[in-house]
C-alpha cells in the first residue's frame, strides 16, 4: 500500500488494470449493493476469474460504472490522461432505509485525536450498530431483522462549523439509528466535510 493510501486509510485493495485504466476494490468495503454488476456485468462478472475485466469495456464506461459503488469499495485511476474521479461539489448524507449512511463528497473521518481515520468520496457508514467493521458498513443489518426502520436525518451546517457524524439516538427497545442528533456525531468516530476553503 502506497502512503498517500495509509493517509487515506485504503486497502488492502486488489487492483485490475490495463493500460488505460486501474481498478482498485477493497473487500472490507463491499457490500455487494451490485450497482457494477448491473451497470456493466461484462466487465463485473462475479463468476468470473478475475471478476473484474477491464479489457471487456472502454474506460470511460469502467470509470462511469465504479462511480455508482456508494461505498467506496471501487475506485478507479486512469492512466491514459482521461479524467480522474471528482467529488461533488456539495456533500450529500443519504440514509438508507434499513440501511447504512450513504456519503458522498470531500469525506474526512478522524477519531477522537484528530488521526484521519479514512479520506475518501463515497463512504457508507453504519447504523445498525452491528456492523464487524465499524464504523463502515459490512452488511449486517440484513441479518438482524426484517422489521422496517427509517431514520429521520437533521443537520446543521453554518460557514466554519465541523459537520459531525455520531451519538446516535436510540430507541431502548431496537438498537438501531432512529434519527441523528444535530450534532451528528457518531462516537467515537468524527466524520468532517472538507472544502477546498478548509473544514465546514
Amino acid at each position: 500500500m502506497s502512503a498517500q493510501d495509509e493517509i487515506r486509510g485504503r486497502g488492502p485493495a486488489r487492483i485490475y488494470a490495463n493500460d488505460a485504466i486501474e481498478v482498485q476494490w477493497e473487500p472490507k468495503l463491499c457490500i455487494h449493493m451490485q450497482n457494477c454488476i448491473r451497470g456493466l456485468g461484462e466487465v463485473f462478472d462475479p463468476q468470473a476469474r478475475p471478476w473484474i475485466r477491464v479489457d471487456a469495456a472502454d474506460a470511460e464506461r469502467i470509470a462511469e460504472t465504479v462511480l455508482t459503488c456508494p461505498t467506496g469499495a471501487l475506485h478507479f485511476r486512469r492512466v491514459d490522461g482521461g479524467p480522474q474521479e471528482e467529488p461533488p461539489v456539495d456533500t450529500i448524507i443519504e440514509p438508507r432505509p434499513n440501511g447504512p449512511l450513504f456519503l458522498r463528497g470531500r469525506i474526512r473521518i478522524v477519531d477522537d485525536d484528530d488521526a484521519t481515520v479514512r479520506e475518501d468520496t463515497r463512504v457508507a457508514l453504519c447504523r445498525c450498530g452491528a456492523s464487524s467493521n465499524k464504523l463502515f458498513c459490512d452488511g449486517s443489518h440484513l441479518k438482524i431483522d426484517s422489521q422496517p426502520w427509517t431514520p429521520t436525518l437533521r443537520c446543521r451546517r453554518s460557514s466554519g462549523e465541523t459537520v459531525r457524524l455520531g451519538a446516535p439516538t436510540v430507541e431502548p427497545d431496537r438498537p438501531r439509528v432512529d434519527r441523528v442528533d444535530p450534532q451528528m456525531r457518531l462516537a467515537p468516530w468524527v466524520a468532517r466535510e472538507r472544502r477546498s476553503d478548509g473544514l465546514i
